[in-house]
């Protein structure tokens, strides 16, 4: 608890940009915690990530479930916010987001399991996830803080866009998503089907919206 509370209330030691993105973190986990029951698959990410074992990943740059690869390897990108492998190439534009959603879906799942690392104490992370969820477990935190990080830093990068409207991109989608007409529950998802439908509709009816608005 000490962390999040280092990260959320007394950020003193970030930069700005850090201090900038844990704010939007703070506004995405309220708006989690405020859309109608489970209506996005944040819910799982942020209050019981083992459910995810053995689920297909919004987000995910493999048509693997976690369990056949470990999910930080199912979400993987190059440092420059690519695929790594012909196969992840034809999962990510098999046509059901644009390469800006995923960063920000990425971005978001990582936070979500971040928040919920922290809560936690190491001994009890490595008690609850040992052999699953992450190749390592004993680093499953910093893996998360990094790629949270790295996410954050892409949208920026590789969209074109200030950090003003980096800040507000994200806000925007967070905000959406209390108004999420998703039509059913989305704990989890069993098949890559049930995922592709979900990231279809993320994109048009949560990113793409907000994406306009900010502009």
């Amino acid at each position: 608890m000490d962390q999040l509370q280092t990260n959320f209330i007394n950020p003193k030691a970030q930069s700005n940009d850090m201090k900038d993105m844990w704010q939007c973190a703070a506004h995405l986990i309220a708006s989690i915690i405020g859309t109608p029951d489970k209506m996005t698959h944040f819910w799982s990410h942020l209050f019981f990530p083992e459910s995810l074992v053995g689920t297909f990943i919004p987000g995910s740059t493999y048509e693997n479930p976690v369990g056949s690869k470990m999910y930080d390897e199912v979400t993987v990108l190059s440092d420059t916010g690519y695929c790594l492998s012909q196969e992840s190439y034809q999962h990510i534009t098999r046509g059901t987001m644009s390469l800006p959603c995923l960063y920000f879906i990425q971005w978001a799942n990582y936070t979500c399991l971040c928040v919920y690392l922290l809560c936690l104490s190491r001994k009890k992370v490595e008690f609850q996830f040992q052999g699953q969820l992450f190749c390592n477990v004993q680093t499953a935190r910093s893996i998360c803080k990094e790629r949270m990080e790295k996410a954050w830093t892409l949208i920026l990068q590789n969209l074109g866009i200030t950090s003003e409207q980096r800040e507000m991109l994200v806000t925007l989608c967070a905000t959406k998503l209390l108004n999420t007409q998703y039509s059913h529950a989305v704990v989890s998802f069993n098949s890559l089907e049930e995922v592709n439908k979900y990231e279809k509709y993320f994109n048009q009816e949560i990113f793409i919206p907000a994406w306009n608005d900010m502009l």
